[in-house]
């Protein structure tokens, strides 16, 4: 490439300058595992544990507050179900009015059930409420790990950016003093420059939202998240993971409730001693002793049990038993799937490493430095094909730690109560 005499000092400067930045820049293509190495005395770190700590405590705060307002008012203890005062006249003879108080008693076992009953089905709707809360951790983890590569992808875009603005400024200078430069490339590369910068805004505002889902409200100060599980720790967690099980809670609380329901309609309603009362007839030519009269009713232990009640009761039973079944077969259908995009993304990315790895282009570009025919305008060139790889391969490590968070939300081992961090290396307690 031929450059006039009075422009080729100032090219010199400017290639002078370019070489210095690759130098002088972050680690960005040292590693394809660790593209980026910020200073940590400048930036905020946060581990995973330091963000799902926020979330697991404001997790039980929400569950607090719902079983302090579900608290259930049952009934006490209560002999006597009702009490009567009656009175009659003879022929509208006050002389030989009649009186009766009787008192009926209430079958303590019925209250009993009947309490029993309804704090099992209170149980079953907190759990029901429980088992809905906790479906935010997955969305929890998966922020955490968007947020970690859309840190990792921001470093690498504002570098690119830098990249292509000394590539304009070069290509500007070839226009204005070599003839046959071409206009079109300045033109290309300030397009480019455009779409990076809204590749930035996008970055940012995926940023900001996955701040303030993980609490954090400073979304201007620059941060850092640590280092996430490694790849093949990761395959062993789910390949460690056992059968899954549908929720046996919800499964036997249902199954309590129909029972005691059972129960129910095998309890006689009466107790032994339904009732006593007192009776008074007024009669002037008896004394009051032959007046009074005691009264006790008796129920004989005998129930006509309803059959059909209890074969309903029996099939809704039954009904239970087969939803638990489907939801269990259903959901290990759901795992094979998910365990089998998992193996596709983890293979792709083995894939694209190797062919990162054949095309050597970090070892390129130390050839070419140590050459004498250096250029700037393929030396970027060379920079931001790197850059490009390293995106790439950023991309389908993502889409791994996503779908590593699907499958173990599949298994249901996210919740947090089980108090396990899956995005630690030796997956440590969340607190």
């Amino acid at each position: 490439m031929r450059i006039y005499k009075p422009f080729r000092s100032f090219y010199k400067v400017v290639f002078a300058l370019l070489i210095c930045s690759f130098f002088q820049s972050i680690n960005t293509t040292a590693q394809i595992s660790n593209p980026t190495e910020l200073n940590s005395t400048t930036y905020r770190t946060y581990s995973s544990s330091d963000l799902l700590q926020s979330a697991k405590r404001k997790h039980e705060s929400n569950l607090a507050q719902i079983k302090a307002q579900n608290e259930l008012s049952l009934p006490e203890k209560q002999w006597i179900d009702q009490m009567e005062f009656r009175t009659e006249f003879n022929e509208l003879d006050l002389n030989q009015q009649e009186y009766l108080f009787r008192m009926r008693f209430r079958n303590d076992k019925i209250r009993v059930l009947q309490n029993e009953l309804l704090t099992m089905q209170k149980t079953l709707l907190e759990q029901e409420s429980v088992e809905s809360i906790d479906d935010g951790a997955e969305l929890i983890y998966k922020h955490i790990v968007s947020l970690y590569y859309n840190l990792q992808r921001d470093s690498l875009t504002m570098y690119k950016l830098k990249l292509l603005t000394d590539k304009n400024a070069v290509e500007s200078t070839l226009f204005q003093t070599d003839v046959k430069a071409n206009f079109n490339d300045v033109l290309k590369i300030k397009e480019r420059q455009i779409e990076i910068k809204k590749q930035i805004y996008e970055l940012q505002s995926e940023k900001e939202t996955a701040l303030i889902t993980l609490g954090i409200t400073d979304t201007t100060s620059p941060i850092q998240v640590s280092e996430l599980i490694s790849l093949p720790a990761l395959e062993k967690v789910i390949s460690s993971q056992q059968d899954y099980y549908a929720d046996q809670n919800l499964y036997e609380s249902r199954l309590a409730i129909i029972q005691k329901e059972y129960e129910l309609e095998q309890q006689d309603t009466e107790t032994l001693l339904r009732f006593a009362q007192l009776k008074y007839k007024a009669n002037d030519n008896q004394g009051i002793p032959r007046e009074l009269s005691l009264g006790l009713g008796f129920t004989l232990p005998y129930k006509q049990v309803d059959k059909n009640n209890l074969a309903k009761l029996e099939l809704e039973k039954i009904e239970e038993q087969f939803k638990q079944q489907e939801e269990q077969i259903s959901i290990e259908g759901e795992i094979v799937e998910e365990k089998i995009e998992l193996e596709k993304l983890i293979k792709k990315y083995n894939y694209e490493l190797q062919l990162y790895k054949e095309e050597n282009l970090n070892q390129l570009k130390e050839e070419y430095l140590r050459s004498e025919r250096v250029q700037a305008i393929p030396l970027i060139n060379l920079e931001l094909m790197i850059i490009d790889r390293q995106l790439q391969l950023m991309d389908i490590q993502e889409d791994i730690y996503q779908q590593y968070i699907s499958t173990l939300d599949r298994y249901g081992v996210l919740d947090f109560r089980y108090n396990t961090n899956w995005l630690d290396q030796s997956l440590k307690p969340i607190e």
